[in-house]
């Protein structure tokens, strides 16, 4: 195929949208603003340590993912499905009954929540399980915490499991996220396992960049306008004959609407210990109003590969805007040295500012044709569907096949 088709973006859905185009015959160029592949999936090894930009996990259910990845060869590393939730006066731990039997009686009379409340999460499970995901994305859309309300759970279990549990997912402390939204990962986690591959989170794009045979990528290379049949990056110019922006298109495309973007923002701090206060591969929640700290991993529960020897590495996230990480830092290493027991010293900090669109319309897949922005350009990302990694491969495949039937 001799036409020239340009990628903006080697994220997820960049990469997915090349991996489809050479199964059509196409040679696609990639721009990429950054040194290296990955958008928001990216992973820094510091000294020994593997800290993710964020606190990102992969569902292994996610068909998208299934689709295109190969979980042997990411050398999946898993987390016991449940969490560990650090109130003020009591530590409790939650776990998955219908996985661990041995859990069920524990949980019953955890004081997290009513008998009721617990008897709701399991017919909950049943009920997400049994539907499709499309399914899923047609229910009425209204804001998690109103779906939980009227789903009879009661605000004990609401503030103290579900509000730092999806807050940490939807990167808000007040659910608005759509209960769509809700439900799917619900579904995800009920039907799968949460994993993170032993390299770290940005072995995911790597193994997607890796099926590349004929697609040429150029980083550093910051597009600062698209035209017909040109983009602009600095002094460089490049023709292209389609072009698909995997990227958020604000400021790039100018009166199409597209200018202005939302994005929830995260800030991932992490630490080194000499052991883990918590010994599994649990997640730790840290509900109410006062804490600084969302939920805490120590990253070595879940693979010890992620420190070297003799250390624990302790991620602790922050959700919402942070004026001054360095001064904010030592307050968090307070919080967390409070909680876990353990001396802590600081070995990464990670902002990222624009971590999950703002979606007023959450959807699970789109047409071929709604992809398509106008003549000869096409949209790619999580932000034309939902916040997920799912999502981003979605997006990528449809926008590729756009390109494909465009052209016949």
């Amino acid at each position: 195929m001799d036409k020239k088709v340009i990628i903006i973006g080697a994220g997820i859905s960049g990469l997915v949208a090349a991996i489809e185009l050479e199964k059509r015959g196409y040679s696609p160029l990639i721009l990429e603003a950054d040194s290296k592949v990955g958008g928001r999936v990216q992973t820094t090894v510091r000294d020994g340590f593997y800290m993710d930009h964020g606190f990102q996990v992969l569902l292994t259910n996610y068909p998208e993912a299934r689709e295109y990845l190969d979980f042997d060869a990411l050398d999946l590393q898993y987390f016991e499905p449940g969490a560990m939730i650090f109130g003020e006066n009591k530590t409790t731990t939650l776990l998955d009954p219908r996985r661990n039997w041995a859990a069920a009686i524990p949980m019953l009379f955890s004081g997290i929540g009513t008998l009721s409340d617990k008897l709701k999460v399991i017919k909950l499970a049943s009920r997400v399980t049994s539907l499709s995901i499309s399914e899923i994305f047609e229910q009425p859309s209204v804001a998690t915490i109103d779906f939980l309300r009227s789903y009879g759970f009661s605000e004990r279990i609401i503030s103290q499991f579900f509000k730092p549990f999806f807050a940490g997912i939807f990167l808000e402390n007040e659910l608005e996220t759509s209960s769509r939204m809700f439900q799917f990962v619900f579904k995800m986690f009920a039907e799968g396992k949460a994993a993170i591959p032993a390299e770290g989170i940005q072995a995911i794009p790597g193994q997607l960049s890796d099926k590349l045979k004929r697609t040429e990528i150029k980083f550093n290379v910051k597009v600062d306008q698209v035209e017909p049949g040109i983009v602009s990056a600095g002094d460089q110019t490049f023709e292209y004959d389609d072009l698909i922006i995997a990227t958020h298109p604000a400021k790039i495309l100018n009166g199409l609407g597209h200018e202005r973007a939302e994005f929830h923002e995260v800030t991932n701090f992490y630490f080194s210990a000499e052991s883990s206060s918590i010994g599994k591969p649990l997640i730790g929640l840290l509900p109410g109003e006062d804490r600084l700290v969302n939920n805490f991993c120590f990253m070595t529960d879940i693979y010890p590969g992620y420190a070297p020897a003799g250390s624990s590495l302790l991620s602790a996230t922050v959700i919402g805007p942070v004026a001054d990480t360095s001064s904010f830092s030592e307050r968090v290493r307070k919080e967390m040295e409070d909680v876990t027991g353990r001396r802590l010293k600081e070995v990464g900090v990670f902002t990222i500012a624009q971590a999950l669109p703002v979606i007023d319309d959450m959807q699970c897949f789109i047409q071929p044709t709604e992809a398509k922005i106008q003549e000869h350009i096409f949209l790619a990302g999580d932000h034309l569907l939902n916040p997920s990694l799912n999502a981003a491969m979605t997006s990528g495949r449809i926008a590729a096949e756009a390109v494909a039937n465009s052209n016949y």
